[in-house]
């Protein structure tokens, strides 16, 4: 006697159905198929070419991860090579168009293998494998202060204090810029400090 399947074979789902019939359809003609009407038999194509092309094929791929005109029109680049943010990968289709610039520029700065950049004293560090086919980054998340300071910093950022060694410029040290220059203009205005002269 037969053994009675006790459970349903989950493999066979609808769509390996439809994949089933449109190749059947394409072997022996569409005329041939029996118990199938015009209707149903196109019902089922359209949901073929559905599961294969999205229900919108005008679908300009705007997301956060996109330029603004959306990766139909405008693709975004790709990373030149594999990253690792604390031996996390970095996902292409999660980053934007300017962090995958800046990890590719990253990328630039170490060209060989075994190569490693620093900032912020040694603490962040960038280095390549021993290969040279992927590069890993690590910034040290021990504390809380540097959880902080990390958390609130961009990848952009960070690759770009990697591939200068020094602060990157930011809306904190732009705004704390900007303040230094007011008090030295209403000093000079004051005639606290000498004006320079042009030689």
């Amino acid at each position: 006697m037969p053994a009675t399947p006790t459970k349903r074979d989950e493999s066979l789902t609808q769509g390996t159905l439809i994949e089933a019939l449109s190749f059947v359809l394409k072997e022996v003609g569409a005329e041939r198929a029996p118990g199938l009407t015009a209707d149903q038999l196109d019902d089922l194509l359209q949901r073929q070419d559905r599961r294969n092309n999205r229900s919108n094929p005008d679908y300009p791929g705007i997301s956060p991860f996109s330029y603004p005109e959306g990766n139909r029109a405008r693709p975004k680049p790709t990373l030149v090579r594999p990253f690792f943010l604390n031996f996390a990968p970095i996902r292409e289709d999660q980053t934007t168009p300017y962090e995958i610039l800046a990890l590719n520029a990253l990328s630039d700065a170490l060209p060989a293998a075994d190569q490693e950049r620093k900032a912020r004293g040694g603490a962040w560090q960038a280095r390549t494998s021993s290969r040279g086919d992927k590069v890993l980054i690590t910034i040290p998340m021990n504390t809380t202060d540097a959880r902080n300071e990390a958390m609130g910093t961009s990848i952009g950022l960070i690759c770009e204090e990697l591939i200068n060694g020094g602060p990157a410029l930011t809306a904190q040290t732009m705004h704390e810029r900007v303040a230094a220059l007011e008090a030295e203009i209403t000093q000079l205005r004051a005639g606290k400090i000498p004006a320079l002269t042009p030689a």
